[in-house]
């Protein structure tokens, strides 16, 4: 018997409510692993971005909302 087999058949012996926690457990679970592997996607990125170096020419950049601003003409 596979592991989805035994899940199904053991939730057959349980009350309707309590098969639907089962399946909102199980979504949890599945949504979990979904942040988590968009969690090391990001700190991988992250980690990409950090090496990237950017010169200016040694023009100073007083602050982020002046440089935004600046380049939107």
């Amino acid at each position: 018997m596979t592991l989805a087999e035994q899940i199904f058949a053991e939730s057959l012996e349980l009350p309707e409510d309590q098969a639907r926690k089962v399946i909102q457990f199980i979504e949890s679970l599945k949504a979990r692993t979904e942040a988590d592997v968009l969690a090391s996607r990001q700190t991988e990125a992250r980690e990409r971005l950090s090496r990237v170096r950017i010169s200016w020419g040694g023009k100073p950049i007083s602050s982020r909302q002046d440089f935004y601003d600046n380049a939107r003409g």
